[in-house]
């Protein structure tokens, strides 16, 4: 199935973490939300970046996932998990969320890991 969708208003920092080309600073505390397609990849990196002070890491999008996707953020654990419940909300009709996580204090190497 193809799909399409505009996004009016984009936040600014959403197409440089689906190109991976973010500055990976200090992760105060990191949530993840894994999407079941690339398009709601990219809705809820726009969602959590305007619902919240928190900064998108990344968003990954299809190759080797299967067309699935998920959305990493960082920022205060209280923003990070207000930018994910808000994300949740607005998809909620849709069940585009399949699963997400919230780490409080990940460990500070977890970049290395992840990026």
């Amino acid at each position: 199935m193809l799909e399409s969708h505009v996004i009016p208003n984009i936040h600014p920092d959403v197409l440089p973490a689906m190109l991976g080309a973010g500055e990976i600073g200090d992760v105060k505390s990191l949530g993840i939300v894994e999407t079941i397609n690339a398009i709601s990849s990219i809705l809820i990196g726009d969602i959590c970046a305007k619902a919240s002070n928190v900064e998108l890491l990344e968003i990954r999008i299809a190759r080797g996932l299967g067309g699935k996707g998920f959305v990493l953020i960082t920022g205060e654990i209280s923003s990070v998990k207000m930018a994910i419940q808000t994300a949740q909300t607005e998809m909620a009709e849709s069940n585009l969320i399949t699963s997400y996580s919230v780490i409080a204090s990940p460990h500070k190497d977890i970049a290395k890991i992840l990026f």
